[in-house]
């Protein structure tokens, strides 16, 4: 790897087998386990704000055009306040999907 790589975030090409890092005992590396379950919850957030789109969608359907919790900026903020809640959600074990995928890819780290 020369220094352009590193400046330009270039991977390196490399020659060999890749391997996982893993710990004495054949585990993946906490490290890993961290960057999975970080992603899990990211998923399941991702899959949680969704799910709370479509119910507004379907409450947004209903809603009188003329009331006061029907306008533009009301919808922006209602929006950012579920993504917040779904990534909450997700990091205190709110469905249980991120637990699910966690523990069926964590021999495939």
């Amino acid at each position: 790897m020369n220094s352009l790589d590193l400046q330009l975030g270039m991977p390196a090409l490399t020659t060999g087998i890749s391997r996982k890092p893993t710990n004495v005992a054949g585990q993946p590396n906490t490290s890993e386990q961290d960057k999975l379950r970080e992603v899990a919850e990211d998923f399941e957030a991702l899959f949680l704000q969704q799910m709370m789109k479509s119910m507004r969608a379907a409450s947004d359907a209903i809603a009188d055009e003329d009331s006061p919790f029907n306008s533009r900026q009301e919808r922006f903020y209602r929006d950012w306040f579920d993504g917040l809640l779904a990534k909450d959600l997700s990091s205190k074990q709110g469905l249980g999907l991120a637990d699910m995928l966690v523990s069926k890819l964590s021999d495939k780290v």
